[in-house]
């Protein structure tokens, strides 16, 4: 959840994996462009953007609980070319600016961009302000000073998912979850590393005002590409939501 600014390769911590698992009762998922069953993996048929675009909902402890608990993969075989981000990230929407710029926009404030030449116009951020979410710290962003002082982080973990069954997606399904909003979000480049491939069960926000919504946004990335949970990571998501006051997963 890359070059410079991007996060760099680490030695494999993380976990991942895709899964199917049944909603029950008052758990509705409505998916934008069209019904599936819920928890299906996305159609190999569909373009990144498209699934993408797709949207899940319901409460947070109930999806939870539902999502079926899986042993780790294998790592074998893993890098970020096979989520499309071998050489930076990509513009799945076509307006000619990449998921990274999108991303830094919607998360900083004060954003001034680099225009001209080639630069297509308020794409590219050369300075911001961030909050970073999970040290509740600010943090000065600018590019030609400092790139890798804000990243962006994949709240499910790129490595997490391979291991638990994205090693046998579709490259469009793969795409789609390294460059879909719900699962990324802007982050102090200190926080990204500290985090590493780590899942719920072995870390959480140092800002305790955003584990709800981190807690949250990992079920709904789950639940949105079938990625299974180890019990011990089931175990933590509900935990955490059960004192959250079990909130609504976000859309995006």
């Amino acid at each position: 959840m890359n070059q410079r600014n991007y996060r760099h390769a680490r030695p494999p911590r993380r976990t991942a994996g895709v899964i199917s698992f049944i909603v029950v009762g008052a758990i509705a998922f409505a998916w934008a462009g069209g019904s599936r069953n819920p928890g299906d993996t996305p159609s190999p048929s569909s373009s990144p953007q498209a699934l993408v675009e797709q949207t899940v909902s319901g409460n947070a402890v109930a999806v939870a609980k539902q999502l079926s608990v899986v042993k780790l993969g294998s790592g074998s075989g893993y890098s970020r070319a096979e989520f499309g981000l071998g050489d930076g990230w990509p513009d799945l929407d076509g307006d000619n600016c990449n998921t990274r710029n999108e991303i830094l926009a919607r998360d900083l404030t004060g954003v001034d961009f680099w225009n001209g030449g080639s630069n297509p116009p308020n794409c590219v951020v050369g300075s911001g302000t961030l909050t970073d979410p999970y040290t509740g710290s600010t943090v000065r962003f600018d590019r030609a000073a400092d790139p890798d002082a804000v990243q962006i982080d994949h709240v499910v973990a790129l490595y997490d998912a391979w291991r638990k069954g994205a090693s046998t997606w579709d490259a469009a399904t793969r795409v789609a979850f390294g460059n879909d909003p719900l699962n990324l979000v802007a982050v102090g480049g200190e926080a990204n590393d500290a985090k590493g491939h780590a899942d719920a069960s072995e870390w959480l926000p140092e800002n305790a005002a955003y584990r709800c919504d981190y807690a949250a946004r990992q079920v709904a990335v789950k639940a949105k590409y079938g990625v299974g949970v180890t019990e011990a990571k089931q175990n933590a998501l509900v935990a955490t939501l059960t004192q959250c006051g079990d909130p609504e997963l976000p859309k995006q």
